[in-house]
């Protein structure tokens, strides 16, 4: 298990924690709002999606969440959770090996995966979620 996937796993269960701190709350309802004007009504890519704490907000308003992780130990909590009214789907999936969907999405949303991009890897990272819109 690489570092990262590791750091995650072993993370999983006290993850929202970084959610709940008081002095966060005005700038997390700012970024909610902000979320589900942009994303009212569309099918979207969820990338990096952790605990589904973003997923629950975007399904709310969206017509399809596609939420994906590296991180099977965060997706099973995400799996847990209720949902909707969108239809939401999970996946555990590296991002670099994305595939070009099907149907494309309106959106791609990632919330903590830009600290795990290296800053020399960003424009190869920026094309493959373009494929993916």
């Amino acid at each position: 298990m690489n570092q990262h996937k590791q750091y995650y796993h072993q993370r999983a269960k006290e993850y929202e924690k970084v959610y709940q701190k008081p002095e966060r709350q005005f700038d997390l309802q700012g970024m909610q709002i902000f979320l589900q004007e942009e994303a009212k009504g569309a099918n979207v890519l969820e990338i990096a999606c952790g605990t589904g704490y973003w997923t629950e907000t975007l399904s709310k308003v969206c017509k399809s969440v596609h939420a994906c992780d590296y991180n099977e130990s965060v997706l099973a909590i995400a799996k847990e959770k209720k949902y909707g009214p969108a239809s939401v789907t999970f996946e555990q999936v590296d991002l670099w090996k994305l595939q070009k969907p099907v149907k494309p999405y309106d959106i791609v949303i990632g919330g903590f995966i830009w600290s795990h991009i290296l800053v020399e890897k960003l424009p190869v990272f920026i094309n493959l979620l373009r494929q993916q819109i």
